[in-house]
């Protein structure tokens, strides 16, 4: 979806012309200024499906993306890009948190590790998924 609006927004760019207004021209120039989708990083999500959800960059969780409260372990992961469901997965009708592929890095830099507590006690708190969230 993302990719989607980010491709509208370059091709409407592209077919502005004077006569648009320039509220138009305002909202285009939104997503211009850096890769991070405008919509989805100033949105809510509510877990309809854990494999288009993104883990790290959108409001899923809590009012704050896990890329703003938890910047030094976004910074440190190879898994920038991943969904919710790249994170865990379903055993008998529970979801199970995996590492996050971060024990590696906490493991590198014990600094870290506060964070990553952290953000694993708010993941096992979350009680917001069902199975039918696939």
């Amino acid at each position: 979806m993302a990719v989607f609006l980010l491709k509208f927004f370059v091709e409407v760019r592209k077919k502005i012309s004077s006569s648009f207004s320039s509220w138009w021209r305002d909202i285009i120039k939104v997503g211009s200024f850096s890769n991070i989708d405008p919509i989805a990083s100033n949105s809510r999500f509510i877990i309809r499906s854990v494999f288009s959800t993104p883990f790290w960059e959108v409001k899923w969780l809590e009012d704050k993306t896990l890329k703003e409260d938890f910047s030094d372990l976004f910074v440190n992961s190879f898994l920038k890009r991943v969904s919710v469901a790249g994170m865990g997965g379903w055993s008998d009708g529970i979801w199970i948190w995996g590492d996050l592929d971060l024990s590696a890095v906490v493991d590198h830099d014990p600094v870290l590790l506060p964070d990553y507590v952290s953000l694993k006690e708010r993941l096992e708190d979350f009680v917001g998924m069902s199975c039918n969230a696939l």
